[in-house]
């Protein structure tokens, strides 16, 4: 009986011990996580300064992730899943759209296949278009 008091008693004090760990800990991961989440979202609106997460419409594409507006109307951030035919990973885009339509922003969010598209990086050809993408080689070269 004595060793199942004891075994029960150490389990006890652990637990407490990373429940209070837990208390201190989880405030931070948290602020961390949203500071990570946000990140991509500055880089794409520069000079933005705070987002308000909205719905995506139901009518969306199923590539069309997330939707996030400036506060102060500098413009949209969306993030976009891609897949492609030779890799079982997904691209993960962020794209910042000012209030002209015309595109801020791009990067690469997540993506475990190589990001080395040359000299002139291929998502970057779309900074500075609007939807007509003028200009933009719609075929990245990338083997």
């Amino acid at each position: 009986m004595k060793s199942v008091l004891k075994l029960t008693s150490i389990c006890l004090i652990v637990t407490l011990l990373l429940a209070v760990t837990n208390m201190f800990t989880a405030p931070i991961i948290e602020k961390n996580l949203q500071s990570a989440a946000t990140q991509s979202l500055s880089q794409v609106l520069p000079g933005a300064k705070d987002f308000e997460k909205l719905t995506v419409p139901d009518s969306a594409s199923p590539s069309l992730k997330e939707i996030y507006r400036e506060t102060e109307g500098l413009g949209y951030a969306v993030t976009v899943e891609i897949t492609t035919q030779y890799s079982t990973s997904p691209m993960l885009y962020t794209v910042g759209v000012g209030q002209d339509g015309v595109i801020t922003g791009i990067v690469i969010t997540s993506y475990n296949e190589t990001k080395d598209f040359g000299k002139e990086s291929y998502p970057q050809s779309y900074v500075g278009k609007d939807s007509a993408l003028n200009g933009v080689e719609l075929v990245g070269g990338v083997t």
